[in-house]
């Protein structure tokens, strides 16, 4: 997870604590604990608190639902007190998981004002259950 500027963001030397929200299709609204930031960087760890595992069959009416369905993912500001601390959203269409390969790709993060306020990058893979 990047976001370009953050530390500009508010005005000061310390950094914020961000935390994403996530929701797979329509599966219960996931939370991350706080990110942690790569030493000397605008780069947050995001692996080890966003990590999430779904069982979906694989069959047609669930490739239905993959071609269909996205994954929506907010990044938000935990030290925001004034606002809603929303630094971005991004939303990563499932299509490609129907090759059952996984997939790994860049979003674009938008603010609430519809700029770019920085990208996320996914790795998503597939593991096949019986």
């Amino acid at each position: 997870l990047v976001i370009p500027s953050l530390g500009h963001r508010s005005g000061g030397s310390s950094r914020p604590r961000l935390y994403a929200m996530f929701q797979l299709l329509d599966f219960p609204l996931e939370e991350t604990e706080s990110l942690n930031f790569l030493e000397s960087s605008d780069v947050l760890n995001f692996s080890q608190a966003a990590a999430a595992f779904y069982r979906l069959p694989a069959n047609p009416a669930w490739d239905r639902r993959l071609l269909a369905g996205k994954l929506e993912v907010g990044v938000f500001d935990e030290t925001d007190v004034g606002g809603e601390g929303l630094i971005g959203t991004g939303t990563l269409m499932l299509a490609p998981l129907l090759s059952r390969r996984g997939l790994a790709t860049t979003i674009p993060l938008r603010d609430a004002r519809d700029h770019n306020s920085g990208y996320l990058t996914l790795d998503v893979s597939w593991e096949a259950h019986p």
